[in-house]
């Protein structure tokens, strides 16, 4: 009897290859600015930048600038947002490349907690990669 194995029941192989691959991608600031003028134009209009990546955490940055820079002279949520969402996004892209599957996310919840304007360089650490798999 053959049976699908579906994602939910498969392990996650880190040391797959298809893992490493994206886990190299992801460090190279060359690739991910062309993965993201295909996937996330906006985060390079910002200014954004992937600092750097691996199974458990990922850093990404937004600057205060004049293309982030809202009339109230504060970041836009909206960068602050897609910049909060990348850092997450791409430990769950990190995950999803080792199953064969093509499978989609979508983001269902959000929550935001905002204690200060942000006018500086802002950085978004997601430490959640063990959670993921």
């Amino acid at each position: 009897m053959n049976t699908i194995a579906s994602p939910a029941t498969k392990k996650f192989n880190p040391n797959a290859p298809s893992v490493q691959k994206l886990l190299h991608q992801t460090n190279n600031s060359f690739m991910v600015w062309w993965w993201l003028l295909i996937k996330l134009p906006s985060i390079i209009w910002w200014g954004g930048r992937v600092q750097s990546v691996s199974l458990t955490r990922a850093i990404v940055t937004i600057p205060y600038s004049w293309r982030s820079q809202n009339p109230f002279r504060s970041t836009y949520f909206a960068a602050l947002s897609g910049a909060a969402e990348l850092s997450t996004g791409i430990l769950v892209n990190l995950v999803l490349a080792g199953f064969s599957e093509k499978i989609s996310m979508l983001v269902v919840d959000f929550q935001a907690n905002f204690s200060k304007k942000a006018k500086s360089k802002i950085y978004f650490t997601c430490e959640d990669g063990a959670k993921v798999v």
